[in-house]
């Protein structure tokens, strides 16, 4: 019954979402917003190891966050050290997702809930308008984050640790809480969102170039020229 109460207002939305998208021009993908999109299948589907690892990261703990990843953050697969380490990760995580079928079922569910909340935006059946974005991560992050919660259940069941594992999620909770907090304060505006970017993301264009349009923008005497000019660099180095 719950089924049948469902599907109308689905089908009514996926008709009208069919509709609209039959009338629209085909999508097209800047190369700067998603380079996979001008790489081919193998170098494609090898770098979307690199988005799954740094995603992943994010969800251990989001110290560097920001609004744009872009070219060239995230560099195409190109056979170094680290591209191959970024492989062999997350092959690792896929083997181990396998085994938890026989170890702990519960944490098998959520982890391939994760696995296929995250597929449609991975670049891996097809490239998205991104390489990668934070917000990718809002519906994953509640399998990965309770495969974490039966993890520590699990370590601390057979042992003295079991009546402080809910005082240390309760710390990790209250952890993510103040990073949410201090990140906040970055929303103010266009500027203030944009600034603290520059050091942790380092190559990615056009963070960049709206830090320099900012700055230009900013003071009507341009006293800042040199830093002004300085970002506009970057833009083109990165």
């Amino acid at each position: 019954m719950g089924c049948i109460a469902v599907f109308p207002p689905i089908a009514v939305m996926l008709f009208i979402r069919s509709a609209v998208i039959a009338a629209a021009p085909a999508a097209e993908f800047p190369f700067t917003d998603n380079p996979i999109t001008t790489a081919n299948f193998l170098v494609g589907r090898l770098n979307c190891d690199q988005g799954d690892g740094a995603v992943s990261l994010l969800t251990v703990w989001p110290a560097k966050l920001s609004i744009d990843y872009s070219y060239s953050e995230i560099p195409l697969f190109r056979g170094t050290a680290n591209d191959w380490v970024a492989l062999i990760a997350v092959s690792t995580a896929f083997v181990g997702v396998g085994l938890l079928y026989r170890w702990n079922r519960p944490a098998f569910f959520f982890a391939c809930f994760a696995a296929v909340a995250f597929l449609p935006t991975a670049n891996l059946l097809f490239p998205i308008g991104t390489i990668m974005a934070d917000r990718l991560l809002y519906l994953p992050s509640v399998g990965l984050i309770a495969c974490l919660v039966l993890a520590f259940y699990a370590s601390a069941e057979r042992g003295p640790l079991k009546s402080v594992t809910p005082i240390v999620l309760c710390l990790i909770v209250t952890g993510f809480a103040a990073r949410t907090f201090i990140r906040n304060s970055d929303w103010k505006d266009d500027f203030s969102l944009v600034a603290p970017l520059s050091a942790p993301v380092q190559r990615a264009t056009k963070v960049h170039k709206v830090l320099a349009s900012l700055l230009y923008t900013s003071d009507s005497s341009h006293s800042n020229l040199d830093v002004w000019t300085d970002e506009a660099e970057k833009t083109w180095r990165s």
